[in-house]
């Protein structure tokens, strides 16, 4: 879908499907894909967006899967509270027939200034309200950002 975007744009685009997943051997899911397609698409628009501009443009997606269920710490992400104090978000137990995907996206853009990076997980709003303008500033080459 973000083909001919990624080659007007001069980004190489790629997909890795890290050793975790192959290794459990899934070879189908059940799951809402719209809402796993809408996620992916938001991290390729972001990361299109602000890798446009860059000297090195390079984005690359992470695939991953465990057995065992990730915590906020083992994903080194923030996570927000559930609207409704108490409500989990989980269908239920763990079985041992569920699996948990991972994905997350790696890009050569500018990435985030700290105080961009406490916004980006509160409700309505955005990391800089002022990010759709923003000129991004050259980094290091080796410099790959990491989950948008």
């Amino acid at each position: 879908m973000n083909k001919p975007e990624l080659a007007q744009a001069d980004i190489e685009g790629s997909l890795n499907v890290q050793a975790s997943f192959t290794d459990l051997g899934i070879d189908h899911f059940l799951l809402d894909r719209g809402r796993v397609s809408q996620v992916i698409i938001n991290f390729m628009t972001n990361a299109i967006k602000f890798t446009r501009s860059s000297d090195v443009r390079k984005i690359q997606i992470n695939l991953g899967a465990s057995r065992i269920r990730p915590t906020a710490d083992s994903c080194h992400v923030t996570l927000i509270e559930p609207r409704e104090k108490g409500r989990s978000l989980s269908i239920g137990p763990v079985t041992e027939d569920d699996v948990f995907l991972s994905f997350s996206v790696q890009d050569t853009g500018c990435g985030l200034t700290e105080a961009e990076t406490k916004n980006l997980f509160q409700r309505f709003s955005q990391a800089s309200p002022k990010t759709h303008k923003r000129v991004c500033t050259t980094l290091d080459a080796s410099t790959i950002r990491a989950n948008r």
